[in-house]
């Protein structure tokens, strides 16, 4: 739980439960657990979830430009990195629209 709020008080950006997992060198339920456990001891600590999956920390005295252009950030990395498993779907619409566009 300390090295937890070490961690964001030498940071300034959002920190993710797998980041601290790999702080803490535990599985994600020990992280989960920790990292919920922290925010009951330090009432600075705070959570925002991105795309309501992603649980990302930070502390309560980070300027709001700060807070909103990071999680702008982490919306764009969730974007890049996870894009495509939420696009499969979207993907053959396109294919679909396209045969018709053609063929009609």
């Amino acid at each position: 739980m300390h090295a937890i709020r070490d961690q964001l008080l030498t940071t300034n950006e959002l920190l993710s439960t797998s980041y601290l997992r790999n702080i803490l060198h535990c599985d994600i339920d020990q992280a989960k657990r920790t990292s919920r456990r922290a925010r009951q001891l330090y009432p600075d600590i705070k959570q925002v979830k991105i795309f309501d999956k992603f649980a990302y920390y930070y502390l309560d005295s980070m300027r709001l430009e700060d807070l909103r252009a990071n999680v702008e950030m982490k919306k764009n990395y969730i974007r890049i990195r996870f894009g495509r498993d939420n696009r499969i779907g979207h993907n053959w619409e396109a294919v679909v629209e396209l045969f018709i566009d053609k063929f009609t």
